[in-house]
């Protein structure tokens, strides 16, 4: 779901669901691809999120 909704430009959905995969995976191997991809993209999204302006 997360990579469908980052495909698809649903940052919030992106975000949502690859918090929810992070966390059911937190005790995996922490090298695994999917972990590494889920965990920059959490990662730069938190950057521009940070830097996005408030109304």
């Amino acid at each position: 779901m997360a990579q469908a909704s980052e495909a698809a430009g649903d940052k919030t959905e992106a975000r949502e669901e690859y918090q929810k995969f992070l966390t059911a995976w937190k005790n995996s191997d922490v090298n695994r691809p999917e972990l590494t991809h889920a965990r920059a993209y959490l990662a730069s999204d938190k950057t521009v999120v940070a830097a996005a302006p408030h109304s």
